[in-house]
Parts: structure tokens; C-alpha cells; sequence
């Protein structure tokens, strides 16, 4: 009896082999390629492509099942990281299964096995050659994976040597997006800078141009996500890459030390290639040193603006305490002493007429007696002014009262007040909260351009409350803070020393044609050194 060609029975055995190839890989330990073959329409596919291009290799044409191999053996690597491992065990099923088959067939046709050792050196050939295609192909992949990380290595200790030598935003985020532009070979690098919240301050892109809607768009539900810890795994990709009109981006947010700093964004056209694990794994390393680069930037910009506005506030301070004593002196000079000049001629002229006229002796130091009293009035105001009398006498809520009734009759704006009936803080927060209640509502009625206003003050937790708020002009509180030239720089700086100073912390609510609203929160205790 003839014995038909091995490639014949493959393909008329062809659905049993799978079936049994398919048997024995279930029975390896569980691994992501064992998942991938068994579990997916793709793995599936994949075995019925395997078998069909060995059978034309057996049919004698076998360069297409070898160029089959050396693509798998750089995709298997390359794109999808499976090990070497597990193409081997994969080669080490098919033999076994083809020689249980050839036995059954030569028990079947009553042929010994040394008649067909042509056929089966074919059948041998073919594989063998397979399994080393793909076994040279994987290994060449792995070595261009050896030099592509020697490669990104030296752009890194390259990339954070220049990084370090800048500390202009503007030049650092320059050098950053042309970097990965030049690295990850996108069309299009994009760095969206967050000031806290999830809000966005500004977007960069290289090439200058336009930003989208989508972009933004994307880079505010980047923002939003949370705790978003990323290794450059494949989940990890999968929830990184944006599919839109202009091709596909990658968008990562920057993150150092618990701070989100913002989100870059890589964007490759339709045409070009997609983006993979390790180029999520590269860029986590770019964004961690530029993470701490921008950190440093900040750091030194906010060092910088407190010594300026230290500077500033000195300076300030000294004019402020020269107007002070030139003011003072002119209030003495206007009141106290033109009242004790007067006194002293009335005292004179009474000694005059002394023992000439006692009836205008009586007349005049009874005009005397006016006189002193009006200088002990004078007195009074001028020492309320330095330091409010109710504040020691009654407590923080009658002073606040007191002054909002009369900053009202004299500005002519209504303030509406929500005021507790009583409450116990100590003295220095008493005189903390009145002062920042002062300078607000003066800058209320010097800036912002309204009649209505708004105090409140509560206790609650262990801490006070005090808010200032209106409906005025508002300003940009980030362009206040750093601008010489705002008129109430001054005032905020000095709320902000002294809340500070005295353990709090103070809120600046404001921007342009909304008003402002000063927050401020003091920690207090309940003790019996000063009543509110």
C-alpha cells in the first residue's frame, strides 16, 4: 500500500490538529500568549495561518511560512512583549502531535516508519527551519530593544543635563516640546500647566499653531482623573491613546511629589505609526525629570516673588510708619496742643483777674473746664484710631458693629453682616480679624466700585471664620500679587502677613467684573483672655 503525502493528511486532518494543538497548550501554566491563542478570534486565526503556510512548505514552497516566522518573531517581541519561552513550548506541542498523527497513519496502512524517512525529514526540515527563523528573528528584536534603551539612556543623561541648566518656563518648555517632538517622531508635542484643581493656566505647542477645542477639551478630562499612576503597561496605553480628526494623542499628566503640574500631549497623524507600551514607559521617564524641573522653576519664581514682595512690603511699611508719625503729629499739633495753648492763656488771663473780676474768673474757667474736656475727647478718638477701645472692653463683635455702622454712614455703602451675638477668641485673634476686616472693607470703597458689601463672621471646629466679600470690579489676584503697581497690592499683602503671623490662612476669591472675597481662617480656643 502507498502512503499518500504528509502535506495530503495535514490538510484532510487539518481540524483534528488544532483541536489537539489547542488541547495541549490548555494544559501549560497560565500566560498571557496561552490567553492570547486560545481566547481570541486573533490567536485562532493565527494558528490556522501557522498550520496552513507549513503545509505549503511541506507542499515544497516554503518561504512563506519562513517570512511568516521572522514577522511573528519581531511582532511577538517588538509589539506585543511575548517571551521567547512561549513560542518554544508552542514548537515543542506541534512535534508531538505530527508524529502521534504520522503513527497512527502507518498503523493504519500497515507501513513501517524507516519507508517514510524522507517524508518525515521534510516534515522535520520545515519546522526546525520555523522555529529558528522565529528564534533569530526574536533575537535580533532583542538586541535592537538592547540598543534602543542604550540609545534613550543617553538621550535622557542628555536631555537632563541641558534640562538643569535652564530656569526660564518659557525656555525650559520650549527645549522639552521640540525634545519630544525630535524623540518620539509626533507630529505635534502640546504641554497643558495646571494651577491646581483641575483648572488649566496655559497650553504650550511645538509647532506653533493653533490649539484646538479637542485638545483642551481632552487635556481638562486628563486633568480631572485623579489618582493616575502609570507604568507604560498595556491597560495603561490603551487608557492614554485618544483617537480624533487629526489622528491619534497620547495624553499623560505630569506629576512630582504629589503635584499635578499639568499634561503633555503627543499627537501622530492618521498615517502615522501607532503609539506602544514602551513609548508610554519613555515618556513617564521625560515627564518625571521635567516634572521636577518645572518644580525648581517654580520654586525659585515663588522665592523670587516673596523676596520682591518682602521688598516691597518693607518699603511700604517704612513710608507707611512715616505718614503715620507726620499724621499723629499733625493731629497733636491740631488738637491736643492748640487746646493746651488755649488752656494755657485762659489760665494766664484768670491769674490776671484773679482779685479784679470774680465773676468772669468763674466765667472763664468754666470755658477752661470745656476746653479740657474737649482735649480728653480729642484724646480718646485720636488713641480709638490707634487701637479700637471696644475691642479690649467688649470683644471682636460689638467693635465690627461699631465700625460697620460707621464705615456705612460715611462711604454710603451698604454692608450686610451675618455676626455671631457672642463668642469667646483670644486677643491677638480679636485684633487680627478687625484689622483684616478694616483694610477690606477700605479696599471695598477705594476699588471696587460697588454700594453693596458683605461681612460674616462664625466659629466652628476650633477655628474662626471671617469673610469680606463684594460684587465690585474684581481683579486677577495672580496678576495682583506679582504687578508692582496694583493699587491694592499693599493691602492684600499686608491681611495675608498678618493672618499668617498669627497661624491662619487667607483666600483671595477674585476675578475681573466679579467682585472679590477675602477668606480668612484663624485657629481660636476657648479661654477667658478676650471676649468677641
Amino acid at each position: 500500500m502507498t502512503f499518500p503525502p504528509f502535506a495530503k493528511i495535514l490538510r484532510a486532518r487539518r481540524e483534528k490538529i488544532l483541536r489537539d494543538v489547542m488541547g495541549e497548550i490548555a494544559k501549560f501554566p497560565y500566560s498571557p500568549y496561552q490567553e492570547f491563542l486560545l481566547k481570541t478570534r486573533e490567536g485562532r486565526s493565527r494558528l490556522r495561518k501557522w498550520l496552513e503556510l507549513y503545509i505549503r512548505g511541506l507542499e515544497g514552497d516554503p518561504e512563506p511560512f519562513v517570512r511568516d516566522q521572522e514577522q511573528i518573531g519581531y511582532r511577538r517581541s517588538e509589539a506585543e512583549g511575548f517571551g521567547l519561552e512561549v513560542l518554544t513550548e508552542f514548537y515543542s506541542v506541534v512535534p508531538r502531535i505530527l508524529w502521534r498523527m504520522v503513527v497512527e497513519e502507518c498503523a493504519k496502512r500497515g507501513i513501517k516508519l524507516p519507508a517514510l524517512a524522507v517524508e518525515v525529514k521534510r516534515l522535520n526540515d520545515v519546522l526546525f527551519r520555523g522555529y529558528g527563523t522565529i528564534a533569530t528573528s526574536y533575537f535580533k528584536s532583542r538586541e535592537n530593544r538592547i540598543v534602543e534603551k542604550v540609545n534613550q539612556l543617553e538621550d535622557l543623561n542628555r536631555f537632563t543635563r541641558e534640562l538643569i541648566t535652564l530656569f526660564d518656563l518659557g525656555e525650559l518648555i520650549d527645549f522639552f516640546l521640540k525634545r519630544m517632538v525630535s524623540v518620539f517622531h509626533v507630529d505635534v508635542a502640546a504641554m497643558a500647566l495646571s494651577r491646581g484643581g483641575g483648572d488649566v493656566e496655559q497650553i504650550f505647542r511645538y509647532p506653533p499653531g493653533l490649539i484646538r477645542s479637542g485638545l483642551k477639551r481632552l487635556v481638562e478630562r486628563t486633568l480631572r482623573q485623579g489618582d493616575l499612576h502609570l507604568a507604560g503597561g498595556k491597560e495603561d496605553i490603551l487608557r492614554c491613546v485618544h483617537r480624533t480628526a487629526d489622528g491619534q494623542i497620547l495624553a499623560v499628566p505630569m506629576e512630582a511629589h504629589g503635584r499635578r503640574y499639568g499634561v503633555v500631549c503627543l499627537q501622530r497623524s492618521r498615517k502615522g505609526s501607532p503609539f506602544l507600551e514602551r513609548d508610554l514607559g519613555l515618556l513617564n521617564q521625560f515627564l518625571q525629570i521635567m516634572a521636577v524641573a518645572l518644580e525648581n522653576v517654580f520654586v525659585l519664581r515663588e522665592n523670587r516673588e516673596a523676596r520682591e514682595q518682602l521688598h516691597f512690603l518693607t518699603g511700604r511699611m517704612i513710608t507707611i510708619q512715616e505718614e503715620e508719625r507726620r499724621r499723629l503729629a499733625a493731629e497733636i499739633h491740631d488738637t491736643l496742643t492748640q487746646a493746651l495753648i488755649g488752656i494755657g492763656y485762659k489760665l494766664q488771663f484768670c491769674r490776671e483777674i484773679a482779685h479784679r473780676r470774680q465773676d468772669l474768673l468763674v466765667e472763664q474757667l468754666d470755658a477752661l473746664l470745656g476746653t479740657v474736656n474737649q482735649a480728653v475727647d480729642q484724646s480718646r478718638e485720636l488713641i480709638s484710631s490707634l487701637r479700637p477701645a471696644l475691642i479690649d472692653t467688649m470683644g471682636l463683635v460689638p467693635a465690627l458693629r461699631r465700625h460697620i455702622e460707621k464705615f456705612s454712614k460715611e462711604t454710603g455703602i451698604q454692608v450686610r453682616t451675618s455676626l455671631p451675638r457672642r463668642t469667646q477668641l483670644p486677643v491677638g485673634v480679636n485684633l487680627c480679624l478687625f484689622r483684616v476686616a478694616q483694610e477690606a472693607l477700605m479696599n471695598v470703597y477705594k476699588h471696587a466700585g460697588t454700594k453693596r458689601a458683605e461681612v460674616f463672621l462664625s466659629k466652628k471646629n476650633g477655628r474662626v471664620r471671617l469673610v469680606v466679600a463684594d460684587e465690585g470690579k474684581g481683579f486677577d489676584p495672580a496678576w495682583a500679587s506679582r504687578a508692582a503697581g496694583e493699587i491694592n497690592r499693599l493691602g492684600l499683602l499686608s491681611m495675608r502677613e498678618r493672618v499668617e503671623s498669627a497661624g491662619g490662612i487667607l483666600r483671595v476669591e477674585a476675578s475681573r467684573g466679579r467682585g472679590c472675597r477675602i477668606d480668612v481662617s484663624l485657629p481660636c480656643s476657648e479661654s477667658a483672655d478676650g471676649h468677641a
